[in-house]
């Protein structure tokens, strides 16, 4: 998870082997929409994936307060933002 002042966060999971679900730290609560699944579909995948968007926890997880727990589709990646804006932006 890497953060800049100037652009909006994103989670980005990607997987090599397998699939399940696994959890990363997030730098603010709230619901993190799924952006891209390369699992989708609409992509020719087997639509393995979070149904549009997860919720965080206060589960604290890589140095973070929140975290969110994903799906992780075979050999591909997923990409989340924060739905809502940063309200200390």
């Amino acid at each position: 998870m890497r953060t800049y002042a100037a652009a909006p966060p994103l989670a980005i999971f990607a997987v090599g082997l397998g699939f399940g679900l696994d959890r990363i730290g997030v730098p603010r609560a709230g619901r993190w929409k799924e952006i891209y699944n390369s699992d989708a579909r609409e992509l020719g995948g087997s639509g393995q994936g979070n149904l549009g968007g997860v919720e965080t926890r206060p589960i604290f997880w890589n140095g973070r307060h929140h975290s969110i727990s994903v799906t992780l589709p075979p050999l591909g990646a997923v990409f989340f933002k924060p739905e809502a804006p940063d309200p200390g932006a």
